[in-house]
């Protein structure tokens, strides 16, 4: 089903970077909010930069030093140093980055799907609001998607692949990692996947490159904090605060959510809130439990943000036939498990907002693109036009109606939760 001798060329790779470039571009003109986005994560990001710039120390407004990964914080403070602190300067840069990504698309994709198939998953990518809001925000979801995709694009090709080009793939793990943690486990997965469908060699040059990366992290935390810290102080927050703990308290009337005591420090907060996850996995229903990881899981995908998102709702259903077409064929595995991976990730963690999707966005771009084909397949040429056209127009109905439609899914939700 895959080939290469129709690969996209040059100057349709140009194409679709010169589309998702000015897309990008105009969504930093309409929605970029520049100091406005200063605040909260945005505002902790920009701290750490700040501080590595004028003291030279890793370090937040709150004194603490290992809360936040230290990707972005890195890539902040690179552009700091060289093109100013500039709100309008990184959306720019994310752009281009963001755009960059829908190339790799593009290449990612030629190994899963013949003829023009590549470039439609670039197009997707291109206009996929999912991929294009990301880089009108100061957050780590647009390079996280970035690296993402670079990875992807090393491990593609498995019977071309080479321990070496696993290796480099395994560093832009390591980076997306540096942007935010879940990405390490996604790492394992990703080499135990290399090594049963490459190598084994392969599957390991991948990880050892994530792994170093990441001990020089836990090293940095012990010398800093007592203690080699793997990912961040306020993973043990985010397991507990923002993913299925939060929801049964909030939502779905669970046990009673804890904030830890202001007058704790870093790894105290740490302690703490590890103990209240310990506590809440231990004690709560299997069934409360499963409610609150669906619901999660449908807030991860809700398409009101609070807009209605009409290219999330146009490529739904063809990821969904991607998804499925993964369970035959081995060529469509690799996106349907990053994106099964980080659907439970953000089910069990992490949510309360649906925006972290965006880090997974590529994947899901390319089990759309896999649906399509499959879909034009079955249908043939013509009667997929048509069916194509129809869902198109249904889904810029469901745009005109967003008001309309987003009170019935409140309804429903409302009615779910009685």
């Amino acid at each position: 089903m895959t080939s290469t001798s129709n690969a996209p060329s040059a100057r349709a790779l140009a194409g679709v970077f010169a589309l998702a470039l000015a897309a990008r571009l105009a969504a930093v003109a309409w929605t970029g909010r520049g100091e406005l986005e200063r605040v909260g994560d945005a505002a902790d990001y920009h701290a750490y930069a700040v501080s590595l710039l004028e003291r030279g120390r890793y370090e937040n407004a709150l004194g603490d030093r290992a809360s936040r990964m230290p990707g972005y914080p890195l890539l902040l403070a690179a552009q700091y140093a060289t093109l100013g602190r500039s709100p309008l300067a990184t959306e720019i840069l994310q752009s281009v980055l963001g755009s960059a990504t829908c190339v790799l698309v593009v290449l990612v994709a030629q190994s899963l799907s013949p003829a023009s198939w590549p470039l439609a998953a670039g197009g997707l990518a291109a206009l996929s609001w999912d991929m294009i809001e990301p880089c009108a925000r100061l957050l780590t979801e647009a390079p996280a998607a970035f690296f993402l995709a670079l990875a992807m694009f090393g491990l593609s090709r498995e019977r071309e692949l080479t321990a070496r080009r696993a290796a480099w793939a395994g560093t832009a793990a390591a980076a997306a990692f540096l942007l935010r943690p879940e990405f390490l486990p996604w790492s394992v997965l990703a080499a135990v996947y290399a090594a049963r469908r490459a190598r084994t060699a392969c599957g390991a040059a991948f990880l050892a490159a994530t792994l170093a990366v990441g001990a020089v992290w836990a090293g940095r935390n012990a010398a800093v904090l007592g203690r080699p810290v793997v990912t961040t102080t306020a993973g043990s927050f985010n397991l507990y605060g923002w993913g299925a703990a939060r929801t049964a308290e909030e939502r779905l009337g669970g046990p009673r959510w804890e904030r830890a005591p202001q007058s704790y420090g870093e790894l105290a907060r740490m302690d703490f809130y590890a103990g209240r996850a310990r506590d809440f996995f231990e004690r709560a229903p299997a069934r409360l439990l499963a409610k609150a990881l669906a619901l999660n899981a449908a807030i991860l995908y809700y398409p009101f943000s609070p807009a209605l998102d009409p290219t999330l709702l146009f490529a739904a259903p063809f990821a969904l036939l991607g998804l499925w077409t993964a369970l035959r064929e081995a060529r469509a595995r690799p996106a349907a498990l990053t994106a099964l991976y980080f659907t439970a990730v953000y089910s069990l963690a992490g949510v309360m907002i649906p925006r972290h999707r965006e880090g997974f966005a590529p994947a899901t771009i390319l089990l759309a693109a896999v649906g399509l084909e499959r879909l034009d397949e079955r249908l043939g040429r013509r009667k997929f036009a048509v069916a194509l056209s129809a869902w198109a127009a249904a889904c810029l109905a469901a745009w005109a109606a967003a008001p309309v439609l987003r009170a019935l899914a409140l309804s429903v939700r409302d009615r779910a939760l009685s």
